[in-house]
C-alpha cells in the first residue's frame, strides 16, 4: 500500500484519511479487537514486554490523526532506508522498468519534476512549477539544472498559490 502511495504520489491528507477511515471501520463494525500496531507510540503490551499497540477505540479523532501521521512517517522512512536500496539494485541490474523505478524513487516519472527535486525543490512545488509556470523556468534535464526567470513569484502570488510554496521558491531565486 505504501509503495503504491509512493508511486502514485498520494498526498499526506489522503493517506491520513485512509488510516482514519480504516480505523473507524474497525470500530463501527463492532470488532471485539480494536488494537492496532503503532510502534514506539504504543501504550498496550501484547505478547511481549514493550508497549507497541494501542486500542484505537479509546482514541479521539485528533489522537487518531496524530497516530496516522507517525505511522505514515515510520513506513515512509522504512521505504526510504530499506526498500529503496533494493529498488536501486534492481535498477542497476536492469531488472526494473525505468518509469516504475523513477516513480518509486521520485514519486513521478516526469524528468522535469525530477530535475527540480534533484535541485532541492520539494515535490509539491516542483509539480506546480512544471504544471503551471513553465514559462518562468528553464529546465535542462540532461544536465539536471534549472534557471528561473523574473516574475515567477508575482505570477504565483497572482494565482494565490500556497504561501509556504512561494516562500520555498524564494530561496531558489
Amino acid at each position: 500500500m505504501f509503495m503504491d502511495w509512493r508511486i502514485t504520489n498520494t498526498s499526506l491528507n489522503q493517506m491520513i484519511s485512509s488510516f482514519i477511515r480504516y480505523w473507524k471501520g474497525l470500530i463501527e463494525n463492532g470488532r471485539k479487537e480494536t488494537l492496532i500496531f503503532v510502534g514506539r507510540w504504543g501504550d498496550i503490551t501484547r505478547n511481549g514486554q514493550v508497549p507497541l499497540w494501542t486500542d484505537i477505540a479509546d482514541k479521539t479523532e485528533t489522537q487518531m490523526v496524530n497516530l496516522a501521521i507517525v505511522r505514515i512517517k515510520e513506513e515512509q522512512d522504512f521505504l526510504d532506508n530499506v526498500v529503496i536500496k533494493y529498488v536501486e539494485v534492481l535498477n542497476d541490474m536492469g531488472l526494473i522498468d525505468e518509469n516504475l523505478y523513477l516513480s518509486i524513487k521520485y514519486g513521478t516519472n516526469d524528468r522535469r519534476i525530477i530535475t527540480c527535486t534533484k535541485n532541492g525543490i520539494s515535490l509539491s512545488l516542483a509539480k506546480i512549477i512544471v504544471e503551471k509556470y513553465m514559462n518562468y523556468i528553464q529546465i535542462d534535464v540532461e544536465n539536471d539544472t534549472l534557471q528561473f526567470k523574473d516574475g515567477i513569484i508575482n505570477a504565483m502570488n497572482n494565482q494565490k498559490e500556497n504561501e509556504i510554496l512561494i516562500c520555498e521558491l524564494q530561496y531558489f531565486i
